[in-house]
């Protein structure tokens, strides 16, 4: 798989982070009024239907978990800062060795495959990084993309850029058309 990186992804792609793909917490109170719904044995009432009918990603096994950890207030159930898996690596570290090898290969018309990039991350950081975490990184934070592409000749490339003028230049042309015809327009409305 070659990744692309394209420039209107960058300005947004660290803003998003947050919420990519992210499981959505929820609040200690509504944890605890779902867990005020169940009832041991009874088949509406069930940690698995529970789930299903609150829509809770994991189903069945999430709700029985909150139940372990639940004392019977909702103080017992909220998210503790710094619960979770850390990061294996930085920003500043994705930043330094999964975007710049892509932006460095698309400026040379190279494919880009993370199963090349994860050794070289491993040796220049010393960490243990998985193929795919280093994916998730490229498409969730870097917002890079799978994209095929056929490289341009050197005759068709000269005929974009060629074409690429021409709409500027018609596009100038006609701005300064407009222009005249609001002048135009401007003196035949004027009262006399």
């Amino acid at each position: 798989m070659s990744v692309r990186w394209r420039a209107e992804d960058q300005t947004h792609s660290f803003d998003r982070t947050a919420n990519v793909h992210t499981m959505k917490q929820l609040s200690g109170e509504i944890k605890h009024a779902i867990l005020l719904e169940y009832t041991p044995r009874t088949p509406g009432r069930s940690f698995a239907a529970l789930a299903t009918r609150h829509d809770i990603a994991g189903g069945g096994e999430v709700v029985r978990r909150w139940h372990l950890q639940w004392d019977g207030t909702a103080a017992s159930l909220q998210h503790k800062g710094g619960a979770g898996r850390p990061r294996s690596l930085s920003k500043a570290e994705v930043s330094r060795h999964v975007r710049a090898p892509i932006l460095a290969a698309n400026r040379a018309h190279r494919a880009v495959h993370y199963t090349d990039l994860v050794p070289s991350i491993q040796q220049k950081t010393g960490k243990e990084v998985s193929l795919r975490s280093v994916q998730r990184y490229g498409k969730e934070e870097l917002g890079a993309r799978d994209k095929h592409s056929k490289k341009r000749t050197a005759h068709e490339s000269q005929y974009v850029r060629t074409c690429m003028r021409r709409a500027a230049w018609l596009h100038v042309e006609h701005a300064a058309d407009l222009c005249v015809q609001c002048r135009l327009s401007s003196v035949t409305r004027s009262p006399t």
